[in-house]
Parts: structure tokens; sequence; C-alpha cells
């Protein structure tokens, strides 16, 4: 019997990663990302990233992918906060006290980095504040360009 579980990684090296606190073995299986519609490509788990994982009962990953949580060019940003691509608030961690602290990758190195237009890739979960919904990223990745695929 599989099971499935999403979240964002929060450890990954040499065949074990860890999603929202459990281990799971991922020897056996390639990390995959669907870039366009149906075109899977493989690609390397990394820390904040937000997948979902098919396992057996033993651990055993059976399935892993990378699903980011939204793409697009950033168009407000307000930082140390966060910014919003898409009309989506996207806030950013850098407290451990406070949950996940948000990995930064593609060039970022922190809030401070991101700027208005540029393509970025968001990792995280839905929040509710007192404002509405928002994503809290666990990864913030600068992309060279948009996607031909939202």
């Amino acid at each position: 019997m599989l099971r499935v579980v999403f979240g964002p990684i929060t450890f990954a090296s040499f065949g074990s990663v860890i999603v929202d606190g459990d281990r799971f073995d991922d020897s056996r299986v390639p990390t995959l990302v669907e870039n366009e519609p149906g075109v899977l490509t493989q690609t390397e788990a990394r820390l904040g990233e937000r997948v979902e994982l098919e396992y057996d009962t033993a651990g055993v990953a059976r399935r892993l992918m990378v699903q980011s949580a939204l793409v697009g060019a950033v168009e407000t940003v307000s930082a140390p906060v966060g910014f919003s691509v898409l009309g989506q608030p996207v806030l950013v961690n850098a407290d451990a006290r406070r949950g996940p602290v948000t990995q930064y990758a593609g060039g970022y190195a922190g809030i401070g980095s991101v700027q208005a237009g540029e393509a970025v890739e968001v990792h995280g979960f839905v929040v509710r504040g007192a404002s509405g919904f928002s994503i809290q990223a666990t990864r913030v990745k600068k992309r060279a360009a948009l996607p031909a695929y939202l």
C-alpha cells in the first residue's frame, strides 16, 4: 500500500530525504519536476523545495516530484516581510523560532536581493493571516526567465 506526503524538504543527502520531519529512503527513485505539461525532467531534491512523495510502509520512496507553489514575475517587494507574485502575497522567514527558514537560490542571497519584475519560483505552504491567505516561502529561486507554461 502506497502513502503520500506533501511538504517542504528539511534535509536531503546521500539516499534519504526528510519531508515534514519524516525520513524516507529515496536512493532508488529519481527526483522529477514537470516543467511543461506531460514532460518530466530529472532534478535534485533541494532544501526548502515543496515535494509530493509516494512511499511504501517501510518508508521507501516510490515517486518523488518537486512541485513549486508559485511561479511568476515579482510584482512588489516589501522587505523584510516578503513580496507578491501574480497578486499572491509571499511571506519570507529568517527566524527558525517562527517556522521553516526561507532558503534562497539562483543568485538570491535574501529578501534584499529580490527585485520587482524578476522571474521567481516559490516553494512553500499556504497560511492564513488577518488580511487573507499567503504563501509562507520555504525556498525562493530566481529564474532566468518565466517558463512557457505557468
